[in-house]
């Protein structure tokens, strides 16, 4: 194993530090866990599609995960969003609200942990894209119907580490 393969085993050990496990990153990735394990131990390098997939899981930014660059933490822990010290009530109980509706309807289970981070990473994007609140409410409806599209998706792809509903 090369320093590079290193650096970047050593950097996707981190991300699975942030997500729990292996395990967990590997199912929030639909990587599979002897892939994952390649990747951790610096055997091979992930393809481009999967350091995506692996940054989004945990919420650091590719040019980090990909080359140690930048910084390490995405739109959730900056403070352009300023999710951290002002959060709207109003905002936060509407996006629960649906994303709660959501997993409901579509009968799916979620760890309450696991919700509380989905809820906190799509707060964020709200407010990292929205500025008006009417521009806020649609932005819930589009995270929504991108969310019943993607769990509706990995329900029709067995093997993909998502439970079907």
């Amino acid at each position: 194993m090369n320093s590079l393969n290193s650096d970047l085993a050593h950097r996707i050990r981190i991300c699975a530090e942030l997500a729990g496990s292996g395990d967990e990153l590997s199912r929030k990735t639909a990587i599979p866990r002897r892939t994952l394990e390649s990747y951790l131990a610096g055997d091979s390098e992930p393809k481009a599609s999967r350091l995506v997939a692996i940054a989004r899981a945990v919420d650091v930014t590719i040019e980090w995960l990909a080359a140690g660059e930048g910084s390490q933490f995405g739109a959730l822990h900056s403070s352009k969003s300023d999710v951290a010290t002002e959060i709207d009530p109003e905002l936060m109980g509407r996006v629960t609200d649906a994303i709660s509706r959501l997993y409901k309807d579509e009968r799916i289970s979620l760890a309450p942990v696991d919700l509380g981070r989905l809820i906190a990473r799509k707060y964020a994007e709200i407010c990292a894209a929205a500025d008006t609140e009417e521009e806020r409410l649609t932005m819930i409806k589009l995270i929504v119907a991108q969310l019943r599209t993607d769990l509706r998706n990995s329900a029709a792809e067995p093997g993909t580490g998502k439970r079907s509903a």
